[in-house]
């Protein structure tokens, strides 16, 4: 059974749900967020508590009427890091950043050129915008693969998720990011990864417990054989179903799925969706 045969299935009663999850997958900040910038170069959105403590170890931070603006002068991106890096060490001391991680990820201005590089936990903390990637796993069957992820992960702890997703570090390529996640998540091998193929890209945003969220999604699809089946290990999934289209449907109308694959499951859908629409 092909991918479309899945998602002619789940569109036939999923419709309102994928285009009310893509429609709604970008919140504006309410009137209680304030921009920063570097050198009035946008780089998040944060609360004016978050805000005093961006500025309380960060240095050159100034505010102004339109926000908090961090001015380290004519300095260079590894100089910028370094500054950086030592402040969020304080931050994280005080207590302040949640899931520590030792990996890094861009911060891209609208040129999409690197301006900072920074530990990962630190971009939700000072709202700045990521990049993540999530691979659909369809079953040659008619069912699509997804994994829980484990109670220990700082983010939505033990709910469903893609068959493999995760942050795009500093310097890796979407498609080998994609299939370096498919390998620790879910077990597959290169060979099979390199069949993904890219269904586009969705931007998400919104405020979470730690800051606000807003992240570039990359989203494949994966067809898998029926003699594969998933299998998880880097920790970070605790169990992994194989679900028909209306079991899917009913638990992401449940609530049992992550915001993020919720979109990417929606996107997964889109072009077939638009095809029924003609």
């Amino acid at each position: 059974m092909s991918i479309q045969i899945f998602q002619q299935q789940f569109i036939n009663m999923g419709r309102e749900w994928i285009e009310q999850t893509l429609k709604g997958a970008v919140h504006a900040p309410t009137a209680d967020w304030m921009q920063w910038t570097l050198e009035d170069q946008p780089m998040g959105w944060v609360q004016s508590e978050r805000a005093q403590q961006i500025a309380q170890f960060l240095p050159h931070c100034t505010f102004n009427s339109k926000g908090l603006n961090w001015s380290p002068g004519t300095i260079n991106k590894e100089q910028r890091n370094l500054m950086f890096a030592q402040a969020g060490l304080q931050w994280k001391s005080q207590g302040w950043v949640h899931g520590w991680r030792d990996e890094f990820f861009d911060l891209l201005d609208q040129n999409n050129t690197c301006i900072l590089s920074a530990e990962r936990s630190l971009f939700q903390f000072a709202g700045m915008p990521s990049q993540a990637v999530h691979i659909n796993g369809y079953h040659v069957n008619g069912k699509m693969w997804c994994a829980r992820r484990s109670p220990n992960k700082a983010t939505h702890p033990h709910m469903w998720d893609n068959l493999s997703a995760g942050g795009l570090p500093t310097g890796e390529d979407i498609f080998d990011a994609a299939a370096r996640e498919l390998g620790e998540e879910a077990g597959i091998e290169v060979g099979l990864a390199q069949n993904i193929f890219l269904c586009g890209s969705v931007l998400t945003s919104r405020a979470e417990a730690n800051g606000w969220h807003q992240e570039l999604l990359w989203i494949f699809d994966l067809l898998i054989p029926a003699n594969i089946k998933p299998h998880n290990t880097d920790g970070e999934v605790c169990e992994f179903a194989c679900l028909n289209a209306n079991d899917l449907y009913k638990q992401l109308q449940s609530g049992e799925f992550t915001p993020d694959a919720m979109v990417a499951i929606a996107k997964s859908h889109e072009k077939q969706l638009h095809k029924k629409n003609k």
